[in-house]
């Protein structure tokens, strides 16, 4: 056969598939491609149409696990196996395996060009290449010198259509599996990440400086050991004499993880994750459906309502996308439960739980506390146990909260390389342990990392070393994954006047920068800051609450002598209900004004009274004077409003100073009334005292009311109070005018009172002087409106011998 022939025949083989009772299990490889289809089918489209933030990567490792699945179960023949990565200089691998008493292994490996080997031991010699369409073919030894070398010759790039070869051949070491990764191996494909990924050990020998490199950064391997002379490095270093004993300790039965765990370590992440983000989601859906903050702005209660509904139909179908991919994932762990049974060997007595195996066990425990899966909990636990693994302690030592305990563990697995379960809890406690060499391997570990609640911790971390560009970066990262609280932690590192980036953080819904958001629109874009400041409030944060009130009241303020009475009515009820909700967190006095204002407005004086008289300001105690001035509710107590008008006086209340006047001339009068009812003899004559309104002190208003029978909000009552609050007031001798008048008034009012018939009085003066003074107002003639007014008076104080108007 010619050299041309031969490359054709093997090249016929390589690219068939040739089934060999001990590396193939023809059952359990169609089950493993009903499963691979079942995923393909089923599971890849759920996972692509979700949410899910770090989706891209899960998919990534859930390929990666189905290749170790294939893996394991297309090689039933390394069941029981320590799988051991040997890597190192060309020349120097062979020699090392020759000194280790493995000729056959060395002579397999000189052979071989630049392809993977796994070599393990056996008294018969088998070779088997995978090609890249994952097909077996066994070949002679003849054969397999022929594709290392004559095809090489002939320029076939062999690695482009062969994986991985496989190897059995005679071996001191029957418990080892070696696997060959060749200098020239990209570190960067599937294959060799894979076969990395799966081996419990690794040796490098005598590795070049780039090499070095390359292996002190974080890998898969549970121990790595470097063999040479003179070389530095933080990893664990052997001279070759030691080199047997480290062998003898790695010949042992070894059980590799089942396939299922390998699959449900792929979603471990996303349970954690979207177990509390959906938590979170219904947090914000609950938020937003209180009436806590029922505002009366109906924009802005329609943004709000839709807001809510985008966020609870988000969250629906969340909801669903979820259990149907756990259902599922479920249903793949059960078809991989049946493929186990198929292949798995026997369990020797002395075998031991792989770390890769002890590693999976662990993870499923920890994602079970963190989901609350107390039941899910106890069932692993219990195989963790039974793996006598060293990850039992620390396991539940975090179950139970005990940090001390915790921290301990930590110290004693980080002499080992960092993995999924110490790195996690080491992060999740990095405040207790605050380690900075602990902080750069975490680093280090999760450098490539895209889980959100990874990337809060990592965050959170570097505060604890005072790294605060790395905290910043860190939360930056989780807070684009959709992480909240890193997005609320980032505002401390931002600058909070660049609204564009707090706005970034407020889609969110986190409150302070709802908050901080809603502050900076209030000038510009009324509705949008009033929504931001809203969902704010939904979630309590008390300064929104506070700035919500104040509008609130505002709104009722400006809008209670014109809005509808349906509408004033919702402002009202939205205002008090939102200052009291503050109140109750905080007795502020601005607060405490605010609740007396709103029920002075609305006639409640009582309620008033009790929050009025607490806030010694003009505005309140002129209220609290008004109040006791007429006593619609409390009883009337004239000295009090005399007072708190006093109060508002000193305080230069714009009004104070009449109302003063008007209480003091009351009092006065009530000292006259007193002095007639002790002098006079009350006859039938006399009984038309009881024309007098209670309420209407002010002699105009009572005139008017007696003579026409006029309530005392009749148009000539608003007319003269309107000319004296909106003109006389203003005129150089207006405020003596109205001092003048309550000084006098009162006293007038008694004596007409006193009259035989003060009926008939009244009505002189109405038509002589109030009618009169009436219509010159309606002319806007105020100067001779302003001079009856004062013609009256006087008259009145000559007929009734009272101290001199004054003017």
């Amino acid at each position: 056969m010619t050299k041309i022939e031969k490359t054709f025949q093997v090249l016929g083989k390589l690219l068939t598939e040739e089934t060999t009772s001990q590396f193939n299990n023809v059952k359990a490889n169609q089950q493993f491609q009903s499963f691979l289809q079942y995923v393909t089918t089923e599971v890849y489209p759920v996972i692509d149409k979700s949410s899910y933030e770090n989706k891209t990567n899960f998919l990534i490792n859930l390929k990666s696990a189905i290749r170790e699945i294939e893996f394991i179960v297309r090689t039933p023949h390394l069941q029981n196996k320590t799988l051991v990565v040997i890597e190192g200089k060309k020349h120097a691998v062979p020699q090392w395996f020759e000194q280790n008493q493995m000729q056959e292994y060395a002579k397999f490996i000189r052979q071989n060009a630049n392809i993977p080997m796994i070599l393990s031991a056996s008294e018969k010699t088998t070779i088997v290449a995978q090609n890249t369409l994952e097909n077996l073919s066994k070949l002679s030894p003849d054969e397999f010198r022929h594709v290392n070398q004559q095809l090489y010759k002939e320029k076939l790039d062999v690695d482009q259509f062969i994986q991985v070869f496989y190897i059995e051949a005679k071996c001191p070491f029957e418990h080892i599996a070696f696997i060959y990764l060749p200098q020239f191996v990209s570190r960067q494909s599937e294959i060799y990440k894979m076969l990395h990924n799966m081996a419990e050990a690794s040796i490098m020998i005598e590795p070049l400086h780039k090499q070095l490199n390359q292996y002190k950064a974080p890998n898969y391997a549970k121990q790595r050991f470097i063999i040479g002379e003179n070389v530095e490095t933080e990893l664990s270093s052997l001279i070759l004499e030691e080199v047997p004993v480290l062998l003898q300790q790695l010949n042992k039965p070894c059980m590799m993880p089942a396939i299922y765990d390998i699959f449900t370590e792929t979603y471990q992440d996303y349970l954690i994750n979207v177990t509390k983000e959906l938590a979170y989601e219904q947090y914000l859906v609950n938020g937003l459906s209180k009436d806590l903050v029922t505002v009366s702005d109906e924009e802005l209660e329609a943004n709000i309502i839709s807001i809510r509904n985008n966020l609870k139909k988000q969250l629906q179908a969340k909801q669903i996308s979820h259990k149907n991919l756990v259902k599922h994932l479920l249903q793949c762990n059960k078809h991989l439960m049946e493929i186990e049974k198929l292949f798995v060997s026997p369990i020797l007595s002395d075998a031991i739980f792989s770390n890769k195996a002890q590693l999976y066990i662990a993870k499923q425990a920890l994602v079970a506390l963190e989901i609350k899966d107390n039941t899910g909990y106890k069932v692993v636990i219990e195989r963790l146990r039974n793996s006598d693994s060293i990850y039992t302690s620390i396991i539940q030592a975090y179950s139970k909260g005990k940090k001390e305990e915790i921290v301990k563990c930590i110290n004693i697995l980080n002499e080992l390389p960092l993995n999924d379960v110490t790195a996690y809890i080491s992060i999740k406690y990095f405040s207790v342990i605050k380690s900075k060499s602990l902080y750069n391997k975490l680093k280090k570990f999760y450098h490539s990392n895209y889980d959100a609640e990874v990337n809060l911790y990592l965050g959170k971390a570097a505060i604890s070393v005072s790294n605060n560009v790395d905290a910043q970066f860190y939360f930056k990262k989780a807070m684009n994954l959709g992480n909240s609280e890193a997005a609320e932690l980032l505002l401390s590192f931002i600058n909070k006047k660049n609204i564009i980036e707090v706005e970034s953080i407020a889609r969110l819904l986190v409150p302070e920068a709802c908050y901080l958001v809603g502050k900076y629109y209030l000038n510009s874009k009324y509705s949008k800051a009033l929504t931001f400041l809203k969902i704010a409030a939904t979630f309590e944060h008390f300064q929104a609450l506070q700035k919500l009130a104040e509008i609130e009241f505002n709104r009722f303020r400006k809008g209670r002598n014109n809005l509808p009475d349906d509408r004033l009515v919702v402002v009202f009820s939205n205002a008090l209900k939102l200052n009291h909700y503050v109140h109750e967190k905080e007795r502020s006095k601005e607060v405490t004004e605010r609740l007396g204002k709103l029920y002075y407005w609305d006639g409640d004086h009582r309620k008033a009274i009790n929050y009025l008289s607490t806030v010694d300001n003009a505005e309140c105690n002129f209220m609290c004077g008004k109040i006791y001035q007429y006593g619609n509710v409390l009883s009337q107590d004239l000295q009090k409003s005399k007072n708190y008008f006093e109060k508002a006086v000193r305080q230069s209340h714009s009004y104070a100073e009449i109302e003063l006047h008007k209480v003091t001339g009351w009092i006065q009068s009530n000292e006259v009334k007193q002095s007639y009812s002790s002098s006079r003899s009350y006859s039938s004559s006399s009984s038309s005292s009881s024309y007098s309104s209670s309420k209407s002190w002010c002699f105009l208003t009572t005139a008017t009311c007696i003579a026409l029978g006029k309530e005392d909000n009749c148009d000539e009552i608003l007319n003269y109070k309107k000319y004296r609050d909106e003109h006389l007031r203003f005129d150089d001798d207006g405020r003596d005018l109205i001092v003048e008048y309550y000084r006098i008034a009162p006293v007038i009012v008694v004596k007409i009172d006193a009259e035989p018939n003060p009926k008939a009085l009244y009505l002189h003066l109405y038509n002589q002087y109030i009618k009169v003074g009436y219509d010159y107002l309606q002319k806007n003639d105020l100067v001779n409106a302003k001079k009856i007014y004062i013609e009256m008076v006087k008259n009145l104080c000559e007929k009734y011998n009272v101290v001199p108007f004054q003017y």
